[in-house]
């Protein structure tokens, strides 16, 4: 039996109006079974002109605990100036919002593997739109291996209109 496997970015007008349920169908039609080892949708814009505001989310590695603001990339939950993000303020900041900066600090990757986010933009993208964030169309990403077995911890920077 032959396989294949490949990660794929599905861009363009026709993009807008197809999921991947739409491309797994497609792709059952032809008689190939397929599972998906990684799907995200995300939506890629165009960077804020003239942002009001600049914040930093936080999404901590054990992702039960929430969303938090914080003042810069590498301050945790447990930092003296973080709020909790909910509700209205959280809906507000994914509507508004625009991810301009993803950053990464993920453990070593000899024990645990390399995260799809440092091997692809597109995956970091994906990443985002996983959290229901925009993704800019020049979203720097940045990637920094611990070292160490420290869990994946994830900075979103975020410009709001």
């Amino acid at each position: 039996m032959k396989q294949m496997t490949m990660a794929v970015t599905l861009t363009g007008a026709s993009s807008e109006c197809v999921s991947l349920k739409d491309v797994q169908h497609a792709l059952q039609q032809l008689g190939v079974d397929i599972s998906f080892l990684y799907a995200s949708e995300v939506e890629i814009v165009e960077p804020v002109v003239n942002p009001t505001k600049k914040v930093v989310v936080y999404i901590p590695a054990d992702e039960d605990l929430g969303y938090y603001l914080v003042d810069k990339i590498g301050d945790e939950e447990d930092s003296d100036n973080k709020k909790e993000l909910n509700g209205d303020v959280l809906k507000a900041l994914r509507d508004s919002g625009v991810c301009t900066h993803y950053y990464l600090q993920h453990p070593r990757f000899d024990r645990h593997g390399c995260p799809f986010s440092v091997v692809h933009d597109d995956f970091a993208a994906g990443v985002v739109g996983e959290h229901m964030f925009k993704a800019s169309k020049n979203m720097v990403v940045t990637v920094n291996d611990f070292g160490d077995d420290t869990p994946e911890r994830i900075w979103l920077e975020i410009e709001v209109k």
